[in-house]
């Protein structure tokens, strides 16, 4: 996506179909990985269902299993998994779960039954330019645009992620230029590393081997 690029169609549809889901259900269930990224899209998911009036019940995990997918499934309206579930979609229509998937990780294929949201299907690398809390970001303002004030959990996932070292791209940056003309994020110069001495940055730095 260039910048000033607009988002493909079959995404928004995509996520048009998870709001509905969302909006007629009352209690939800978040399975999200337990790493950087998942933890910032289980922060905005967790927000957005707040700030909509939904009960909610999130635990992060390390890896997701078709047993963790059927206990989730069982006796619940619906459920959510976040940087995880793009691989285990047919273990969702087994469990026969209303579920949304919000994952960035490439998908060996599509569900007709899951709502599966990720950028791998829209021809967008979610390894360098759409991390699952830049999905989450997107479901999330797409519910409400109050939303916007979640961006920088959103970006805590995307650098957590790696995926701001060489400059933002594709939905990452789609999410930068909106906040930016929304007035919730904005671009600094400088470098990464914290003012001082070199071994005292370094010792401080979340990312010692970026380039400022």
């Amino acid at each position: 996506m260039e910048a000033g690029a607009q988002l493909p169609d079959k995404l928004l549809s995509r996520i048009s179909i998870a709001k509905e889901e969302l909006e007629r259900s009352s209690e939800v269930r978040i399975i999200s990985h337990y790493d950087a990224d998942g933890i910032s899209s289980a922060g905005v998911l967790c927000n957005a269902l707040l700030r909509a009036g939904k009960r909610f019940h999130a635990t992060m995990t390390k890896g997701l299993t078709d047993q963790l997918v059927q206990e989730a499934a069982d006796g619940c309206e619906l459920v959510i998994f976040a940087d995880m579930g793009s691989s285990h979609l047919e273990a969702m229509e087994a469990a026969g779960c209303r579920a949304i998937v919000l994952d960035h990780h490439g998908p060996p294929g599509d569900s007709e039954k899951v709502v599966h949201i990720n950028p791998h299907l829209v021809d967008i690398d979610g390894m360098t330019s759409a991390s699952a809390s830049a999905m989450c970001m997107l479901f999330a303002v797409n519910l409400d645009e109050r939303n916007w004030d979640l961006l920088h959990l959103a970006f805590a996932g995307i650098s957590g992620d790696r995926q701001s070292i060489r400059g933002l791209s594709g939905i990452n940056q789609w999410l930068f230029e909106q906040g930016a003309q929304r007035g919730v994020v904005e671009a600094i110069p400088g470098s990464l590393h914290p003012s001082g001495r070199l071994l005292d940055g370094l010792y401080a730095s979340t990312d010692p081997t970026s380039e400022g």
